[in-house]
């Protein structure tokens, strides 16, 4: 009702000029509804907006009308081909100017002004202009994507393009029928039945014909190779060729024995886009967010920022900033697939998850995508999920934002999950703490009860045999411990049991929830 009240009110507001426009082609059409707003009002795009834009866009189609009202009053129908030609020509002007809309409706943060009727009314052609020039910037930078980057040095880069507009961009300045802007015909003739690289030489002015060299290598093996002019090239230039590029063919001969589809690195991707990405990984009660920022690119590594905050609830708090250091070099020819390498450097004001210690510790992520968007998109994905089981597995990081009833515990097993604190064993070992005596698990099991211990030997007091005292009784301790409740302090080749950070929270009621 909403739409149909504006279309109405819109019709209303340019009636006679609609009215004018209809009568102008009815020799054509003289029972069609045949005028700007006719056309405009049936586009999909248009509805989809719910006409937001219809008023500015006859407000610029009805200009020159409204400028002279005589016209309006002394209006006569085209003949027929007249009318049937202006129809298609405003037609095709919506046409454009639509398809202008699309991409503004999305992008308008790129554009000088925002709002749109501002350019209506003032410069509707410097609207279309800035638009044809943002698009442009668009498609260079997706086109940038669509290739893989197979080799790069100071004074060459090699790429093999994935699409069309890729191969058009990197193959720009060239007479090369695969980078034609009037027809992707020749590209995917070549694409359908082979590979292409573009060999670029950095510093080299185009009128050397040798500034760009195209190969093209088919499925069945065979080679072919041309300059920047199309022309091809035999084998002694070939032979010459390949011995300047140097480690640049080694590296186009394990691509093709890749099949000729391996992805980029991260590296590769990181010169292009500077990415900046979230993510939101459910917890029980709660969520972990991640915020990832491009920070730097350095040889071999890629420097993210990754910000940590854990919410509960309308509560949030930062787990901590922290510098990740992914190394690439780990790329196409070194492994069977790309490997992404993550080290993590706190800088921030605090620590809480103790990932100092990853400083000594990889985490790898692999990844198959092709696409750098992908290549990012999985990797985050991937590594985010690493990165939660770690918090998970953390009891200071878990119940940060949980309540004083409750405790949120990983990994429990066997049927410890001390819903009875005030009998068994777990009264036992909380009456053992809040007594300040000190010792091994073993030490407590001892004056528990439950072990005794002849010279170097511990046995089960129930069964009076000999026992393993590393598997005794271990899944209690490892649910007590991932809850909190106890934790290891190693003293030479003992570990010291002491109290958990939740071991006051349990002791004052708080329910263990095992997540």
């Amino acid at each position: 009702m909403i739409n149909e009240g504006r279309k109405e009110n819109i019709f209303t507001k340019y009636q006679k000029f609609i009215e004018a426009e209809r009568k102008l082609v009815s020799e054509y059409l003289p029972d069609g509804l045949a005028s700007a707003y006719d056309y405009l009002i049936t586009d999909p795009f248009i509805e989809k907006t719910n006409f937001k834009y219809l008023d500015s866009l006859l407000d610029v189609h009805y200009s020159g009308w409204k400028n002279n009202p005589n016209i309006i009053d002394n209006v006569t129908p085209f003949e027929r081909n007249l009318a049937k030609n202006y129809i298609f020509m405003i037609r095709d002007k919506n046409d454009r100017v639509v398809t202008a809309l699309e991409f503004f409706d999305i992008n308008n943060n790129k554009y000088k002004n925002s709002d749109f009727s501002k350019y209506a009314k003032n410069d509707f052609f410097e609207f279309l202009k800035e638009t044809d020039k943002l698009k442009q910037e668009v498609e260079e930078k997706k086109a940038k994507t669509e290739v893989d980057r197979v080799y790069e040095d100071d004074r060459l880069l090699v790429v093999s393009p994935k699409s069309y507009e890729g191969s058009c961009l990197y193959g720009a300045g060239t007479r090369w029928c695969t980078a034609s802007k009037k027809t992707r015909e020749h590209w995917e003739n070549y694409s359908d039945v082979g590979v292409l690289y573009y060999l670029i030489t950095k510093g080299v002015p185009s009128s050397n014909k040798y500034y760009k060299v195209a190969l093209f290598a088919n499925d069945e093996g065979e080679e072919e190779w041309w300059d920047a002019a199309d022309n091809k090239l035999d084998s002694n230039n070939v032979e010459l060729l390949t011995s300047a590029y140097g480690p640049g063919i080694n590296r186009i001969r394990e691509h093709l024995r890749a099949g000729g589809k391996t992805t980029s690195s991260i590296i590769e991707c990181a010169f292009n886009s500077e990415r900046k990405t979230s993510r939101t990984v459910e917890i029980v009660d709660g969520s972990v967010s991640y915020t990832f920022r491009f920070r730097d690119l350095k040889p071999g590594e890629v420097l993210f920022d990754l910000e940590v905050f854990v919410s509960r609830g309308n509560k949030t708090l930062s787990l901590g900033s922290y510098v990740l250091h992914i190394d690439g070099n780990c790329g196409v020819t070194s492994c069977d697939f790309p490997t992404l390498i993550m080290v993590v450097e706190e800088y921030g004001n605090r620590d809480l998850l103790g990932w100092n210690e990853l400083l000594l510790e990889h985490i790898i992520v692999k990844t198959k995508d092709v696409s750098c968007e992908l290549i990012f998109e999985n990797y985050f994905k991937q590594m985010t999920n690493v990165l939660t089981q770690k918090i998970l597995k953390s009891p200071i990081a878990l119940n940060i934002l949980t309540d004083k009833n409750t405790i949120l515990a990983t990994g429990y097993s066997g049927n410890y999950k001390f819903t009875n604190r005030n009998q068994g064993l777990i009264k036992k070992l909380i009456d053992w703490l809040q007594s300040r005596k000190k010792g091994t698990r073993m030490d407590f099991l001892v004056d528990a009860g439950y072990a005794k211990k002849r010279g170097n030997v511990y046995y089960s007091t129930s069964t009076n045999l000999p026992i393993e005292a590393r598997g005794f009784y271990s899944t209690f301790f490892a649910s007590a411990a991932n809850a909190g409740i106890i934790k290891g302090d190693r003293q030479g080749n003992r570990l010291i049991m002491r109290k958990g950070p939740n071991f006051k929270k349990f002791v004052d009621g708080a329910k263990v929830v095992y997540v």
